[in-house]
């Protein structure tokens, strides 16, 4: 009975929601929550802080465990729209390839993208305002597409006034444990048919092999 109450209790701590939202503008902020609350927080404005710790001759005990954040912001921050371009493309080869059945299990509430064309010089503005309009707004039907996407706002706009690309990004996303939990035993679970499928190939062909010596 006491096993039972368990696996109940594991149950319910599996169907509350799990949530993340990340944010951009400037820097970059994630927030994951789990029923509401949150659990972890990431702000890229943490290497402005160790660095200031750095020169005050502080050491700083917070340790950056987000690689794929800091990249990704990197890429907001610095690439402009085709920075943009090349996360949504990236985004497409993963929902389209061995992740496929992880991103079903995600559904995106709200993805808020707004891109401005800066840089000073009205013609090259206009360039590439015309390059890149296809491409983006193409990778949006795709990732329409591919994944769970209740709302998705993807706007790029010229400034001729601006001096530099921005972008200003708002991306929120739902998940279920239990669901991320099952798609990762029957990953496993494929995983292993396939190791044995090749392990009794191999073999099979080991065993021909002698006999036909």
């Amino acid at each position: 009975m006491i096993a039972l109450y368990i696996l109940l209790g594991v149950l319910l701590l599996l169907l509350l929601p799990l949530t993340a939202r990340y944010r951009f503008q400037d820097e970059g902020r994630l927030v994951v929550r789990y029923a509401g609350i949150p659990v972890y927080v990431y702000t890229t404005d943490r290497e402005k802080e160790r660095s200031k710790a750095k020169r005050a001759g502080k050491k700083s005990k917070k340790k950056t465990k987000d690689g794929t954040v800091k990249r990704m912001t990197a890429q907001l921050k610095d690439g402009g729209a085709a920075g943009v371009l090349s996360l949504l493309q990236d985004g497409i080869r993963l929902a389209d390839g061995t992740f496929r059945r992880l991103f079903h299990t995600l559904h995106f509430g709200r993805c808020y993208i707004r891109i401005v064309l800066g840089g000073g010089d009205a013609a090259d503005i206009a360039l590439r305002y015309g390059k890149l309009s296809g491409p983006i707004y193409s990778a949006r039907s795709v990732l329409l597409s591919l994944l769970h996407i209740r709302r998705l706002e993807l706007v790029m706009a010229p400034d001729f006034l601006a001096e530099k690309d921005t972008v200003t990004a708002d991306i929120r996303v739902r998940a279920c444990p239990l669901r991320l939990v099952w798609t990762a035993l029957c990953a496993a679970l494929s995983g292993m048919k396939i190791m044995w499928r090749f392990s009794n190939t191999q073999s099979k062909d080991g065993q021909n092999g002698k006999e036909g010596q």
